[in-house]
């Protein structure tokens, strides 16, 4: 029975087996962070925080014809038509 093994404290004869899974870990997060830093230096990370009209112009940025360049903020219309 299991609970005899535990009767004297934990067990002596332990081994460690998740190293397959530890290593397939450090290798995802060795992965995003090369992701992260390579989005960030080759991109644009403030248009991730910005708004986007229905055209898809960021709102207050630079855009191909700069419709939305004097206007930060953006207005969503309802679209529960029930509401109306």
């Amino acid at each position: 029975m299991p609970r005899d093994k535990l009767q004297n404290g934990p067990i002596s004869d332990r081994s460690c087996t998740d190293i397959l899974c530890c290593l397939v870990f450090v290798a995802f997060l060795t992965g995003m962070v090369f992701v992260g830093g390579y989005g960030f230096l080759n991109g644009n990370p403030r248009l991730l925080l910005t708004t986007w009209d229905y055209d898809g112009n960021p709102c207050g940025m630079p855009s191909k014809d700069n419709n939305t360049l004097n206007y930060p903020y953006l207005y969503f219309p309802s679209v529960d038509y029930n509401a109306v």
